[in-house]
């Protein structure tokens, strides 16, 4: 059987086809000898997404505690006075600087000889100080950083609260010879509270007594007088010499003497000073 020829067409077709891909071929190649590479299509797309709209998806954030107890550090020591006497019953208070959530606070309290004990605790930055309510209060909070196995013995320092405190003021401060002044005191319990703060409570309707030397003067306000709910009394009185008079207040819990600024004349309130003009000095060559 005689083969079979593709027409003339087709031959030329083929042929076409040939020679475009030997041409492409040829451009592939390398630069050298004065061939030219094709361009690189780009192989990615940026889309513009910025009109999509984003729905929110409702879920839960956690966040990593580390349980008190657990840690190799220990605390010990005892609580005492300034005067060296130990004291029982304190709080004793640890707080750890790492931020936890919620934050590591520990509490324990001391003995019948004044010594406590917290155990468990991480290495890092740590606050502690001590307390006892209503009598003791907090003299320096301990600040320190221990490291992962460490035990800390630690002296806590408390100060007795002062009970039932007198405070005053006067103006003018310092008070005018001759002059009259406002004269405010003020009652309160300053008593320890839950948390190792002073707190002052006001003393209403205490009865209070004006006392003093004869250079003092009662001007405004009866003699005695009755606290109001800030536990406050006021007067109006007037210093009749000049120097450090005598004045007070007495209640049932006792006198309790002021102590105020020295009288001063008025002139001496105004002081005048004069200064020499600077001296102006040639310098020579």
């Amino acid at each position: 059987m005689a083969p079979r020829r593709f027409p003339w067409r087709w031959r030329v077709g083929a042929l076409g086809v040939v020679g475009v891909v030997v041409a492409g071929i040829a451009l592939l190649g390398d630069d050298d000898g004065g061939r030219r590479r094709l361009p690189l299509l780009p192989t990615t797309t940026h889309a513009d997404l910025s009109g999509v709209e984003l729905f929110g998806v409702d879920g839960t954030t956690t966040s990593t505690t580390l349980v008190p107890g657990a840690g190799p550090v220990v605390f010990r020591g005892v609580v005492r006075t300034a005067g060296g006497a130990f004291v029982p019953g304190a709080v004793v208070r640890a707080e750890w600087g790492v931020t936890t959530d919620p934050p590591t606070v520990l509490d324990t309290r001391t003995d019948a000889e004044g010594r406590f004990e917290l155990t468990g605790l991480y290495g890092g930055r740590w606050s502690v100080r001590a307390w006892r309510t209503p009598d003791f209060a907090t003299v320096k909070v301990e600040s320190l950083f221990v490291g992962d196995t460490e035990a800390r013995d630690f002296e806590l320092m408390v100060a007795e609260a002062e009970g039932f405190t007198v405070t005053h003021a006067i103006e003018p401060d310092p008070p005018i010879t001759r002059r009259n002044a406002r004269l405010v005191v003020a009652f309160s319990e300053r008593a320890v509270d839950a948390d190792g703060r002073l707190v002052d409570t006001p003393v209403p309707r205490l009865a209070v007594t004006l006392v003093g030397s004869g250079e003092w003067e009662r001007v405004d306000g009866d003699e005695e007088q009755r606290t109001s709910a800030e536990g406050r009394v006021e007067w109006i009185v007037r210093c009749g010499a000049n120097g450090r008079q005598q004045i007070g207040v007495s209640t049932r819990r006792g006198t309790e003497f002021l102590a105020l600024a020295a009288c001063i004349p008025l002139s001496a309130t105004t002081t005048t000073t004069t200064e020499p003009p600077p001296t102006t000095t040639t310098a020579r060559p």
